[in-house]
């Protein structure tokens, strides 16, 4: 063991096998980054504290995410997607200050998407697509107003929109679709003037999408809005 290491990328290898739990032991460990490999096993846990970017994705690591996640106060990148990792996210994510991005997409978490999120105030990317997420979307979702990528398709998410969402004024790409969502799609969503492109569809909307929201073709940078075929909508350019 190298007690003092800093940096350590094996990413873009073949490596196969599990990661070594002498892992944990790195306490002064700042950059860790093993994508794209053919790891199995658990991740190690607990994390090193001093981890401020921790890339594990696209690897078949299966466990739950570490025990101690979400005291890493240091921790700014976490890219772990496209694994097998099961459990739930923890309910306090939200105490990790300076969390610029969280990607664990393609993965198999369960559960709800806890309501400290909203605490990330530096966060900037949120993928969590591709999982078994449920239960509605936390109103805190919109005090995310640093984040330019939400990206919650293809989970099992439950209940409206909240207006709330309304807040994320810098988000560039929002995307819900594949979800079981109903009711409205706010009208606050036309607060969202940076917005490239905004997906709803494949889920239970049923009222007309809000002229407030249609108008960020004109005032805004909307390229993209895609509903479902059945919701009206006077500026969709693309429904399924």
């Amino acid at each position: 063991v190298c007690p003092f290491l800093v940096y350590l990328d094996f990413s873009l290898n073949s490596l196969e096998g599990s990661i070594p739990s002498v892992f944990s032991q790195l306490s002064f460990l700042e950059y860790f980054n093993v994508e794209k490999n053919s790891l199995t096993g658990p991740i190690p846990s607990p994390l090193p504290t001093s981890l401020r970017f921790l890339n594990m994705a696209s690897n078949s690591l299966e466990s739950e995410l570490p025990s101690n996640l979400d005291k890493l106060s240091q921790l700014e990148y976490v890219y772990m997607s496209t694994n097998k990792i099961k459990g739930s996210l923890p309910t306090n994510i939200g105490l990790l200050p300076n969390l610029r991005r969280l990607h664990l997409g393609t993965n198999e978490l369960q559960g709800s998407l806890p309501s400290s999120v909203g605490s990330l105030s530096l966060l900037n990317e949120l993928v969590l697509s591709e999982n078994r997420l449920e239960g509605p979307l936390p109103s805190e979702l919109g005090m995310l107003s640093q984040a330019k990528i939400v990206q919650l398709e293809v989970n099992r998410f439950t209940g409206t929109l909240p207006e709330s969402l309304g807040g994320m004024v810098n988000i560039g790409r929002f995307s819900v679709e594949k979800n079981r969502l109903s009711g409205t799609i706010p009208t606050e969503l036309g607060n969202l003037t940076n917005a490239l492109g905004l997906y709803f569809n494949s889920n239970l909307f049923t009222s007309p999408v809000p002229d407030q929201v249609c108008n960020l073709f004109r005032k805004g940078s909307l390229v993209f809005l895609v509903v479902d075929c059945a919701v009206e909508c006077a500026c969709c350019n693309l429904c399924f």
